[in-house]
Protein backbone atom coordinates (compact mmCIF):
# COMPACT_ATOMS: atom_id res chain seq x y z
CA UNK A 1 0.00 0.00 0.00
CA UNK A 2 1.63 3.01 -1.02
CA UNK A 3 1.49 6.32 1.27
CA UNK A 4 -1.39 8.18 -0.55
CA UNK A 5 -3.77 4.80 -0.36
CA UNK A 6 -3.51 4.16 3.05
CA UNK A 7 -3.66 8.20 3.69
CA UNK A 8 -6.59 8.25 1.45
CA UNK A 9 -8.06 5.05 3.54
CA UNK A 10 -7.99 6.40 7.11
CA UNK A 11 -9.42 10.20 5.20
CA UNK A 12 -12.27 8.19 4.07
CA UNK A 13 -12.87 6.33 7.65
CA UNK A 14 -12.95 9.39 9.14
CA UNK A 15 -15.89 11.07 7.09
CA UNK A 16 -13.25 12.66 4.61
CA UNK A 17 -14.30 13.33 1.15
CA UNK A 18 -11.37 12.81 -1.24
CA UNK A 19 -10.42 16.24 -3.26
CA UNK A 20 -11.46 19.03 -0.97
CA UNK A 21 -10.65 16.96 2.45
CA UNK A 22 -13.99 18.23 3.51
CA UNK A 23 -15.41 16.54 6.12
CA UNK A 24 -19.10 14.83 4.77
CA UNK A 25 -21.02 15.94 7.77
CA UNK A 26 -19.60 19.42 8.29
CA UNK A 27 -22.06 22.27 9.08
CA UNK A 28 -22.37 24.97 6.47
CA UNK A 29 -19.28 27.36 6.71
CA UNK A 30 -19.72 30.29 8.86
CA UNK A 31 -17.42 32.63 10.61
CA UNK A 32 -16.08 31.58 13.50
CA UNK A 33 -16.88 33.54 17.18
CA UNK A 34 -13.44 34.96 18.26
CA UNK A 35 -14.12 33.49 22.28
CA UNK A 36 -10.09 32.18 22.13
CA UNK A 37 -6.77 33.09 20.31
CA UNK A 38 -5.71 36.07 18.66
CA UNK A 39 -9.41 37.29 18.01
CA UNK A 40 -10.79 37.03 21.08
CA UNK A 41 -11.58 40.23 23.27
CA UNK A 42 -9.18 41.12 25.87
CA UNK A 43 -10.29 39.38 29.77
CA UNK A 44 -9.13 40.73 32.76
CA UNK A 45 -6.90 38.69 34.38
CA UNK A 46 -8.04 37.22 38.05
CA UNK A 47 -6.80 38.83 41.14
CA UNK A 48 -4.58 36.62 43.32
CA UNK A 49 -5.16 37.39 47.08
CA UNK A 50 -1.21 36.73 48.67
CA UNK A 51 -1.08 33.83 51.51
CA UNK A 52 -1.08 34.28 55.01
CA UNK A 53 2.72 33.37 54.59
CA UNK A 54 3.80 35.84 51.75
CA UNK A 55 1.91 38.37 53.75
CA UNK A 56 3.78 37.72 57.08
CA UNK A 57 7.42 37.44 55.20
CA UNK A 58 6.16 40.91 53.83
CA UNK A 59 5.47 42.88 57.20
CA UNK A 60 8.48 41.57 58.65
CA UNK A 61 10.66 42.65 55.48
CA UNK A 62 8.64 46.12 55.93
CA UNK A 63 9.61 46.00 59.34
CA UNK A 64 12.94 45.27 59.06
CA UNK A 65 13.36 47.77 56.46
CA UNK A 66 11.82 50.73 58.04
CA UNK A 67 13.93 50.17 61.68
CA UNK A 68 17.03 50.27 59.34
CA UNK A 69 16.21 53.15 57.83
CA UNK A 70 15.41 55.20 61.20
CA UNK A 71 19.05 54.22 62.54
CA UNK A 72 20.34 55.41 59.44
CA UNK A 73 21.66 52.05 58.06
CA UNK A 74 22.14 52.29 54.36
CA UNK A 75 24.13 49.58 53.54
Amino acid sequence: MSDSSWQQAVLREIGVSGRRRQRLDAAPHRPAEASWGAEAPPRPAPERQPSAARTAVIRVVHEVFSRSLAAGVTR
